[in-house]
C-alpha cells in the first residue's frame, strides 16, 4: 500500500475519533440536564446521539445537543405510573 494512501486513511481515522470526542462532550450537557430532571434513559439516548452525529459532523452533534436539551427542559418531572398529571385549571371549585 502507497504511504500517502496510508497516511490519509489515519488522519481521516483520527479526525473521526477527535468528532466523535466533540460530540461525546456536547452530548454531555443535555445528559445533564436529564439526570437533573430525573430523565436519565432520555440523557443516555441524547448523548449516544450527540457522540454518533459529532462522528459524522460535528455541527450536527450541536444542533442535536440543542434539541436534546430544550426536550428535556420542556418535558415536566416525572410523575407516578398511574397518577393523573396535575391540571392548569383556574376554576376548580373550592
Amino acid at each position: 500500500m502507497d504511504i500517502t494512501v496510508q497516511a490519509a486513511r489515519e488522519n481521516f481515522l483520527y479526525l473521526t475519533l477527535i468528532a466523535a470526542g466533540i460530540g461525546l462532550l456536547l452530548g454531555l450537557v443535555p445528559l445533564v440536564f436529564a439526570l437533573r430532571k430525573g430523565k436519565t434513559g432520555l440523557g443516555l439516548l441524547a448523548n449516544l446521539i450527540c457522540t454518533v452525529l459529532g462522528a459524522v459532523q460535528p455541527l450536527l452533534a450541536l444542533l442535536a445537543a440543542g434539541i436534546f436539551t430544550w426536550v428535556v427542559l420542556r418535558k415536566g418531572s416525572p410523575g407516578k405510573p398511574g397518577e393523573a398529571a396535575p391540571t392548569s385549571d383556574s376554576t376548580q371549585p373550592e
